[in-house]
C-alpha cells in the first residue's frame, strides 16, 4: 500500500480509461506491472488478458471483497498499452476495471481504489517532474499530501 503516512501524490481523476492508460507510459517502464481489478471485460478485451497478462507476482489487497473479483497483472509495454487502449476505447470503465494499481518489484507505486470516483495516489518515489508530465497528459490536477509535507503543488 502507498505510505499516507510519509509524503505521496494525489491525483484527481481523469475523464476516461484510455487517456490513464496513455499516460502510464509516462510514469512507468521497465518491469512495472499494471493491476487492474473487478472489471466485467466484454470478449475481446478477456482474450487481450488472457494472452496478455501474467500470473499474480505481488499481492495487491482487494478493493472488493465479495464476489471475488477478477484480476489482471499486465506488464506495462507500449504494445500491452496501446492495445488496451484502443480495447477499452470502445467499453465503459467498469467493464475495463473498477481498481488500478500499478506495481514493480513487489512495491506498489500507484493505487486507484474506486477508479474515477476518488483520487489516485502515486509513491513519492516518483519525481515531481514525472507526476507534472503525467498530470498534464491526463489534464488533471495533483498535490503532495501526508504528514511530512506541508506545501500544495
Amino acid at each position: 500500500m502507498i505510505d499516507f503516512d510519509g509524503p505521496h501524490w494525489e491525483l484527481s481523476s481523469p475523464k476516461d480509461f484510455s487517456s490513464f492508460l496513455r499516460g502510464l507510459l509516462v510514469l512507468f517502464k521497465d518491469d512495472a506491472i499494471l493491476y487492474l481489478e473487478g472489471g466485467r471485460p466484454p470478449e475481446e478485451l478477456k482474450s487481450f488478458f488472457d494472452d496478455h497478462c501474467l500470473s499474480e507476482k505481488t499481492r495487491i489487497p482487494h478493493g472488493t471483497i465479495w464476489p471475488r473479483p477478477k484480476v489482471f497483472h499486465l506488464p506495462i509495454t507500449i504494445e500491452n498499452i496501446d492495445k488496451l487502449s484502443e480495447l477499452s476505447d470502445s467499453c465503459a470503465e467498469p467493464e475495463v476495471a473498477v481498481h488500478a494499481h500499478v506495481y514493480k518489484n513487489n512495491k506498489l507505486l500507484l493505487q486507484w481504489y474506486d477508479a474515477f470516483a476518488d483520487p489516485m495516489f502515486i509513491s513519492n518515489e516518483i519525481k515531481e517532474h514525472q507526476i507534472n508530465a503525467f498530470a498534464e497528459a491526463l489534464q488533471v490536477n495533483y498535490k503532495i499530501k501526508g504528514k511530512a509535507s506541508n506545501k500544495s503543488l
